[in-house]
Order: structure tokens, then sequence, then C-alpha cells
């Protein structure tokens, strides 16, 4: 028999069930037009099959511990402790014992049919300069001082050693990334705060990663902040932290994994 969805106001105990995972069963606990929240149980052994979901999820492992994979990482999670993805992020669930875990999903809704959803990833141009600044001066973590770098620097990025990608939607850039096909270095990569949470920053990750992997590099590296948003979007990516630079950023490094 079904299990009814939690009423609005409703009290309901998510601690663990003290049934046996074979005989108790996942289910969602509510779910509306914004979130679900499911409760997850596995037997040890058990899996979650890859897969992804647009919005950003949080998974708590309620008791046992369970194993998270996302693009060939693990995060081994016991009882207490959570993980963050966000959407769009491949991953798979497996029991290392009898677990369970409350699972949290974000529900994206679709644009209205009247609304335009034609983002376009494609190279950038010097003609996409002034849109690039927009979008760099905008951000709120890794800012920019006005005036350190200027036009000469992004031609010399996107034309000679290496090449950018801008994401553009209605006519507006709202994202960008530029790689250095000479050094392995992520020269930038930025999303307008008013455009977070679409998907563009892994879009245009993922773009940049395999066309510096087709120039032959076996080694990328860049640098970031410490405690900023960036840091957990490498490393959801596989990016491995190297340790702190003079300045105080993170060195981050990603190296090819053979065919």
């Amino acid at each position: 028999m079904a299990i009814p969805h939690a009423q609005p106001g409703q009290v309901i105990d998510v601690g663990a069930s003290g049934e046996a995972p074979v005989e108790a069963r996942s289910h969602a606990l509510f779910k509306s037009d914004d979130l679900e929240v499911i409760r997850l149980v596995l037997a040890a052994g058990r899996s979650l099959p890859p897969h992804r979901v647009a919005g950003d999820i949080t998974v708590l492992c309620l008791e046992g511990r369970i194993d998270v994979s996302t693009e060939g990482r693990s995060h081994v999670l016991a009882a207490t402790q959570m993980l963050f993805l966000e959407g769009g992020v491949r991953h798979g669930v497996t029991a290392l014992e009898n677990a369970s875990a409350l699972v949290t999903i974000a529900l994206r809704k679709s644009a209205p049919a009247s609304e335009p959803t034609g983002a376009v990833l494609r190279q950038a141009t010097m003609a996409d300069s002034a849109g690039i600044w927009d979008v760099r001066y905008a951000v709120r973590e890794n800012t920019l001082r006005r005036g350190k770098l200027d036009d000469d620097d992004v031609q010399r990025e996107i034309e000679r050693s290496g090449r950018g990608w801008v994401v553009e939607d209605a006519g507006r850039i709202v994202a960008f990334a530029v790689g250095n096909a000479d050094t392995g270095n992520i020269w930038a990569l930025f999303v307008h705060p008013d455009a977070e949470g679409r998907g563009h920053g892994g879009r245009l990750h993922d773009t940049m990663v395999d066309w510096l992997w087709s120039r032959g590099l076996e080694r990328l590296w860049l640098t970031t902040g410490p405690g900023t948003r960036a840091q957990g979007f490498y490393e959801r990516r596989g990016w491995q932290h190297l340790g702190l630079t003079d300045q105080g950023e993170i060195l981050f490094e990603l190296r090819r994994v053979p065919d």
C-alpha cells in the first residue's frame, strides 16, 4: 500500500527506522512544486544506479554507512553526515552496510512556453569582451580589481595562448570560461550571479576541459579562494587539492585519465 505524503504542518520522524532494510522501503516523505524529500533505505551491498537530477540535492545519512559516487569520486557518509551535490551531477549510492538516508531534491520548474530557453554555449570572440567584463566584475567570490586586467589580456588568452567560451542568453553574456593551451591553466570560469543554478558553469567546464585534452595536455591546473563555492565546484568534478599558494589560494590539479 502506498505511504501517504506528509501534509503541511505535520511533524514526521526521520530518525533511525528500527526496521531491517530488507523489510523497510524507500519512499517519498513529501513533495511540493519546489521540493521533494525521500527516505532512502538500502540493505548492505545494494545500490541506487548512477543517475542525474536537474535540481540541487542533499544526502543526509541517517544510519549505517553509504558511498555516494560522483563522476569518479567516492564520498563515504556515516550517520549524521551530509553531502551537497549540484543539479546535473551524475551520482549513485551504494550501502556499505544496512543504511538509510534522507535525500532532499530541489525541483527545477520548466520555463513557461512563452519564455525563451535557448541559452547558447559558443566560442568567445573579442566582440564579447564587454559582456565578459560585465560577468567578471559582477561575481561575489574571487573578485577582481578593476583595471588589473584589460582587453589585451583577454585577447592574448582567447586568440593566441588558448580559447574562450561564453554562454549567451537572449543576447546577453551570462557566463564565460577561458583555458590556456600552453600552460594548462584554467584562466577563468565565471557565471553572473543572476544566472547561477542553471548548469552554465558545468557546461563550460566540460567543454573547456575536453578541448584542452584535445590539445594533448596531460595536466590542468587552477587557483581559487579557499572556502568559496568554486572550491566545491572543482572538487565535485575530480580536481585534486595540492595545497595553498604563497597568496593563500588553493592550487588544484586535474590529470587526464588514460583512454
